[in-house]
């Protein structure tokens, strides 16, 4: 049968109870700080993670606006350097003006 032994039982001075007490508050104390220091790390990361998802939104939109650019400049759609709007669609009887959502999707090409 095996036996279990304490592992204080191991130690020839075991540490009083006010020198317990004292690490544990030191202990407490270092905790404390962490703690605060992670909330405020936690903080500054989602603030420069919402900065970086505006600037990828950003990317997306101007890799978007090119892409249906070209699309309609190598149909004919539109002559290069004309429109003020994004895109100009021309067809029998239709003219559209459109500007590019922030946010397109494949749908949306499909659609123009």
């Amino acid at each position: 049968m095996i036996k279990y032994h304490s592992p204080v039982a191991f130690i020839k001075d075991p540490i009083s109870q006010k020198d317990f007490e004292e690490v544990f508050a030191v202990t407490t104390r270092i905790d404390q700080d962490l703690s605060k220091r992670i909330n405020k790390l936690t903080e500054k990361i989602n603030k420069l993670s919402k900065r970086v998802n505006k600037r990828y939104a950003k990317l997306e939109e101007m890799e978007l606006r090119q892409t249906l650019r070209d699309l309609c400049f190598n149909r004919g759609f539109i002559a290069r350097g004309k429109p003020a709007v994004d895109v100009i669609i021309t067809g029998r009887k239709t003219v559209a003006l459109v500007e590019i959502a922030m946010r397109g999707r494949s749908r949306d090409i499909r659609q123009l």
